[in-house]
Parts: structure tokens; sequence; C-alpha cells
């Protein structure tokens, strides 16, 4: 069976954000399966909260944090429903479940801290995320030594372009500039060592975890100028490195 591309957005219907609001609200979520399965068209096995959303005391605020769902299906089907519908963002990753559970683990470690909302075959999704769980334990760094270092200079050549673009060609300095900053949680997981995330819960973590590094990117991403400073763009990556990311 060939696997079908699921890819819906921006603009999603309105039903589908009071599904959401009484999914958590009331911990009822099979308005909420009826809703998806009408989006992406397949018959939904396993619905799992990722990111900032899966701790229970952060599912009643909705609106304040993207809602991230892991979505899967009986078919053969990967993509993505990513939108807004009634003023609440939306992440759906679609995926087959059969691919999921069998796949490697590795591959599906980001939502290895998530909660099963419902599953068709329990407890079946309950004990997957388990396994990722204990897997992520077991290895702390996904990053080889090849991988911190080969974004580390990667890091330093795109910063060095942003300075000597800026003052000749500022529209490209900032599209580097773009990729630099959506790159940075990745970075950061590289330098501490630790998986990556969904960026609402890296987001939603890091005031706490790093409270320097993450009043410095607040700081750097409120005054964002154009062409881009690269002075200051300098001194983000100085936080997140060290003083030894400077340009030649």
């Amino acid at each position: 069976m060939s696997e079908e591309i699921i890819a819906v957005g921006p603009i999603l219907p309105l039903e589908l954000g009071e599904a959401v609001k009484t999914a958590f609200r009331d911990d009822d979520y099979a308005v909420l399966v009826e809703q998806l399965e009408s989006i992406v068209g397949k018959v939904i096995t396993g619905l799992i909260v990722y990111g900032s959303m899966a701790r229970r005391s952060q599912s009643r605020q909705i609106g304040g944090s993207d809602v991230d769902l892991l979505v899967l299906v009986q078919d053969a089907a990967s993509g993505g429903v990513f939108g807004r519908a009634d003023n609440i963002d939306i992440d759906l990753h679609v995926h087959s479940r059969n691919v999921a559970l069998s796949g490697a683990i590795a591959d599906w470690a980001l939502y290895a801290e998530g909660r099963v909302l419902f599953d068709l075959c329990p407890p079946e999704l309950e004990a997957w995320l388990r396994n990722l769980a204990l897997w992520k334990r077991e290895n702390p760094d996904p990053w080889t030594e090849a991988d911190h270092l080969r974004d580390h200079v990667w890091a330093q050549r795109m910063l060095e372009r942003i300075i000597r673009l800026s003052p000749i060609d500022p529209t490209v300095a900032a599209m580097h500039e773009a990729r630099l900053l959506a790159t940075i949680p990745t970075l950061y997981a590289q330098v501490k060592r630790k998986h990556t995330t969904s960026i609402s819960k890296w987001w939603a973590t890091l005031a706490h975890e790093n409270p320097v590094f993450a009043n410095a990117l607040a700081s750097y991403t409120s005054k964002r100028s154009f062409p881009p400073d690269g002075a200051a763009l300098q001194q983000l990556l100085n936080e997140l490195y060290g003083p030894e990311v400077t340009t030649r």
C-alpha cells in the first residue's frame, strides 16, 4: 500500500477549535477524534498530546500554548495539519500507527513525554510511550561529536555571512538570520546534550532551565532590526556556545 501525504492548513474549521477546548476541559476526546477524522479523511487509531500541553496542569489553559498532537491512523499516511482554529494554534503530525509502533525508537523519541488521549487498542500506546521514555533515559545524548562540531561550525559561518551581507544585501542577510534563529532550539539541545522536543515545550521550560539564555533570546528577538544586527546576534550565540564563537 502506498503512503498518502496528508497536508492541511493554515485555516482550520471552527469546529476543530471547539472540539479541542471541549476535549481538554472535560477529558472527553470522542468529538475531537471525529473532527480529526473528517479533516484527514482517515480512521484514527490513536491520539497523543505532546509538548507543553501534555502536562495536565497546562492543558486547561487552551490558547496559551500550541496544541501539539500526534495523530495515528489506520492506513499508510504521513504529513501534517498545521493551522489555527477558534484562536488556537494547532499542530498535528499524522502518521501510520503501524509505522510508528514498529519503527526505530530514535525516530519517535520526540513523543516520549506525551500523554495518550485516545487508543483504539489499549494499552499499546501507553506501553509504546514507556519504551520511548526508557530509551531517552538510557540514551541521554543523541548527538555524535561530528554533530556537535558540524553544527557549531555552521552557526559560526552563518553569523559571519549575516555580518558580511547586512550592509550590502540586507534582505539575504535577514533570510540567513531567520534560518539561524529557527535552528536555535536544535543547537541548544546539542549544547546541553539533550534530545530535541517540541518548540512549545522548549520555550515553556527554557526560562526555568536557563533564565540567562532565555532572557538573551527574548531580548534579541524583541529588538530585531533590518538589516540584522550582527554584533547583537554574536552576543546571543556567545550566550549559547561561549565566547569562542567569533567572526574572523
